[in-house]
């Protein structure tokens, strides 16, 4: 599945495939409004087996989207508030599943990672909890801007010492074991940086669920240099395409959201999808009254607007 917005500051696409499951647990959403100065993207990989995974992802990703919707305004006038912002709707997701399992029992142990991508005129701010990749790809470069919460980096940490062979590794049973994700406990770490990226006319900004690190990251950077004319329709088309080619049998859910920025000169003339084009139908819970008291926007008319934009 493939959506595009065109913008005159990030030219965006995304992309959504299943892989070799019988069930897709990614969720994500890119919101980039005619006219603002702002817009922002979500990614969550559920997990918890089929349905609660599927759900734990879109409770997710319409909690963030319905908070930061409801208070972009704000966060356009007042940036000293982004980071803060973007950790409460972190803690506000983890709320939502752990009210949610509270009443649905039978969903205990779902969770999903959570990628936020908040993008406002030249400077790119995240939140990230759990292990989907943002990276940004710069004059042949590729570097990946947020933590990598999984056991991964400590089992390479162990092949660089000599105690753990790169075959073993590889095939490690805990290598994709999650050490902070979104499931109602205790949030661990949250990757939410006070500085944000500056960004440079022609940067290529590439958000993805894990599933997409079935290529290297060599690879990908092959296929951005390869794409560089085109659009990122095209773009998020071939690195799908790329993942596919490789028939890995055990291919996860593979989400993509890439966008390539284009410097800023005076007032943003935005020309976009609608708002908040969503590439999955994920399933909406009605949030409860209690939000978070920083927020005092109206939650409702927001949360309106992702229910419009998840029937189309």
């Amino acid at each position: 599945m493939y959506s595009n917005s065109n913008s005159s500051c990030l030219d965006l696409s995304t992309a959504l495939h299943k892989g070799t499951r019988g069930y897709q647990e990614d969720c994500i959403i890119a919101d980039f409004p005619v006219g603002r100065e702002s817009g922002f993207a979500i990614l969550a990989d559920g997990m918890g087996a089929h349905a609660s995974g599927d759900r734990a992802s879109s409770l997710v990703v319409a909690c963030v989207f319905s908070l930061l919707k409801a208070n972009i305004s704000i966060l356009e006038e007042t940036e000293e508030a982004v980071t803060d912002t973007l950790k409460a709707c972190v803690e506000q997701a983890n709320a939502t599943i752990r009210e949610h399992v509270q009443l649905n029992p039978d969903d205990r142990g779902m969770g999903s990672t959570l990628v936020i991508l908040f993008v406002l005129r030249d400077r790119l701010y995240w939140a990230s909890v759990g292990d989907s990749p943002l990276y940004v790809i710069r004059e042949g470069d590729i570097q990946q801007l947020n933590e990598d919460h999984s056991m991964a980096p400590r089992i390479a940490a162990m092949v660089a010492a000599g105690q753990l062979s790169r075959e073993k590794a590889a095939s490690h049973p805990d290598r994709n074991a999650l050490t902070s994700a979104i499931s109602g406990g205790e949030v661990t770490r949250i990757d939410c940086p006070e500085t944000p990226f500056e960004l440079r006319a022609g940067d290529t900004v590439i958000l993805a669920s894990d599933g997409l690190q079935t290529l290297r990251n060599e690879e990908i950077l092959k296929t951005v240099r390869r794409n560089g004319q085109r659009s990122t329709f095209q773009l998020t088309a071939a690195l799908l395409q790329a993942v596919l080619e490789r028939q890995n049998p055990d291919q996860d859910n593979t989400s993509i959201i890439a966008g390539r920025f284009t410097a800023l000169e005076g007032s943003v003339d935005v020309l976009s999808q609608p708002e908040g084009t969503n590439a999955k139908n994920g399933e909406w819970v009605e949030e409860t009254d209690d939000i978070v008291d920083a927020f005092d926007a109206d939650v409702e008319e927001a949360s309106d607007a992702l229910l419009e934009a998840m029937s189309l």
